[in-house]
């Protein structure tokens, strides 16, 4: 078995070199299988990132609409009284003192413009008589500022029920988006790991390939040395078988037959004996 090996030592040969570029082949094929798994993984956690960054706008604005259509029906009636009752009083006559700062502190509650609040306490302060252009377009714009508010509180009620069911619906869908995500990414993250795991299978039968290829002349030299030594133990064991039959053969002959004696030389003998 041993010669025939010997003689196909190019085949051999062949066959390891084929293995490594195979490896080679397949380690490049497990590298891009692991750049496209962490690519993937990155992109899933992008978007698993803005999933939650709109999951978190969604509550916000779920949590102020919640609140500002609870707080709506009051603000509303708060405003109206104070249009009217404190402004048209101090709007139709110079207004007290008090009624002022209490139309004032109303109005300094709903983030009103600061310059207009200061105008407008001035213009009020004074008798209608006293008050000039200027404080009577100041008196103008807070009560259309005073009214708008009124109007958007208005509507936040007549919508609220509807308002409140949409955010709902955004918060929810959300929800169920940033939870699709997370789930996205773990099992892109599942994925980068087995694109891992392959990739250092990959490499470690690339290894084993090329020492193959690099070990190929020392294998063969061993082989040689194995062949030369083979065909000495067979000589020597031919030698021996050879040995060993010629000394069977030589205890399984026949023996000779011993010569048959004379007759003559029996009376000769017979008749020398009675001389003496």
């Amino acid at each position: 078995g041993l010669e025939p090996r010997a003689g196909s030592a190019d085949a051999e040969q062949l066959k390891r070199a084929a293995a490594a570029e195979a490896a080679a082949e397949d380690l490049k094929a497990k590298r891009d299988g692991r750049a496209a798994a962490k690519t993937a993984l990155d992109e899933a956690s992008g978007a698993l990132a803005a999933a939650k960054a709109a999951s978190e706008q969604a509550e916000a604005a779920q949590k102020d609409g919640d609140e500002a259509f609870g707080k709506a029906g009051g603000r509303k009636e708060r405003l109206e009284a104070a249009l009217a009752d404190d402004f048209a009083a101090v709007k139709a006559n110079k207004g007290a003192p008090k009624i002022v700062k209490a139309l004032l502190n109303v109005i300094g509650e709903f983030d009103f413009d600061a310059q207009l609040v200061d105008f407008a306490g001035e213009a009020l302060a004074r008798s209608p008589a006293d008050r000039g252009t200027f404080d009577s377009f100041v008196t103008s714009e807070l009560h259309a500022q005073l009214s708008s508010r009124i109007a958007g509180f208005a509507e936040v009620l007549a919508n609220g029920e509807a308002a409140k069911a949409d955010r709902d619906a955004t918060c929810g869908a959300a929800a169920e988006a940033e939870k699709a995500a997370a789930a996205r990414e773990a099992e892109c993250e599942a994925a980068l790991g087995i694109a891992a795991a392959a990739l250092a299978e990959a490499e470690a039968a690339k290894k084993a390939a090329d020492q193959a290829v690099k070990a190929f002349g020392p294998d063969m030299k061993q082989l040689d040395r194995d062949v030369v030594s083979a065909k000495d133990d067979l000589t020597h064991a031919d030698t021996v078988l050879g040995v060993f039959r010629d000394l069977v053969d030589r205890e399984t002959d026949t023996p000779p037959e011993p010569p048959v004696p004379l007759e003559g030389g029996a009376d000769a003998a017979g008749g020398g004996a009675g001389a003496r």
